[in-house]
C-alpha cells in the first residue's frame, strides 16, 4: 500500500466523497466539475484511477495493467449459442440485456451514451 501525506489523503477523500455524491445524485463529471470547482479531467482521472484500484484489490486485474477488450463467443454444449440473450455489464454496475438479434450500431450507440453518463 502506498503512503500518502496527509494533504494528498485528505485531498483523495474529498475526490472520492464528490464521486459518491456525484453516483448519488446522479451527475455528470461535467455538472460535478461545476459544483465542485474541479476540472472535469482531473475527475475522470480519479474515476479511472479508483476504479483501477478496486478491481485490483478484487483480483480482477494486475497492478499497472489494463484489463482490455476480450471478444466473447457464447456456445452451449460446444456450439454457438444464437437463441439465447446475453448481459452487458457495464461501469457503475450498469447492465444491458441483449436479444440474439439485435442491431449492432444501436447498440454500439447505446452502450458509448451509457458509459458517458
Amino acid at each position: 500500500m502506498v503512503r500518502m501525506d496527509g494533504e494528498r489523503a485528505r485531498r483523495r477523500e474529498l475526490i472520492k466523497r464528490l464521486l459518491l455524491e456525484r453516483d448519488r445524485d446522479g451527475l455528470t463529471l461535467t455538472e460535478l466539475s461545476q459544483r465542485s470547482g474541479i476540472p472535469s479531467g482531473t475527475l475522470a482521472g480519479w474515476v479511472t484511477r479508483l476504479r483501477r484500484e478496486r478491481q485490483v484489490e478484487a483480483g480482477v486485474e494486475s497492478p499497472g495493467r489494463s484489463a482490455g477488450f476480450v471478444e466473447i463467443v457464447p456456445s452451449v454444449g460446444g456450439h454457438t449459442a444464437s437463441a439465447a440473450p446475453f448481459e452487458v455489464m457495464l461501469k457503475r454496475e450498469r447492465r444491458v440485456v441483449v436479444p440474439p438479434t439485435f442491431d449492432e450500431s444501436a447498440l454500439v450507440r447505446l452502450v458509448r451514451v451509457l458509459e458517458a453518463c
